[in-house]
C-alpha cells in the first residue's frame, strides 16, 4: 500500500501542479471568483493541492475545474483512480 500512496502522491505533484500555476497566475481577486465558479473555496483547492496523502476533489468539483481552465486541467487528471467509472462517456 505505501508503494500506492507513493504513486499517488508523485501523480498528485505532477497533475496538480497545473493547477496549481494555472491559480498562481491569477491575481487574488480572481482565484476567488475562479473557485467561487467551480463551487469550491480557495482554500479548498489549496488544500487538495497540497494534501501529503490522496486527496481529490469531487465529480463536480472537477467537471468545473475541467471547464474554469479551458482543458488546461482535466477530470481524468483530477481522479486519476475512477475517471473512466464516474464519466463512462470519456474516451481514454
Amino acid at each position: 500500500m505505501l508503494i500506492v500512496d507513493f504513486a499517488i502522491t508523485i501523480w498528485q505533484y505532477v497533475h496538480m501542479s497545473k493547477l496549481i500555476d494555472y491559480i498562481n497566475a491569477m491575481p487574488e481577486l480572481g482565484r476567488h471568483a475562479f473557485a467561487e465558479k467551480c463551487g469550491t473555496s480557495v482554500g479548498y483547492i489549496r488544500k487538495v493541492m497540497s494534501s501529503r496523502k490522496p486527496l481529490f476533489f469531487g465529480p463536480a468539483i472537477c467537471r468545473k475545474l475541467e471547464v474554469e481552465t479551458g482543458g488546461l486541467v482535466t477530470r481524468q487528471e483530477l481522479r486519476p483512480k475512477d475517471w473512466h467509472e464516474i464519466w463512462p462517456e470519456i474516451k481514454q
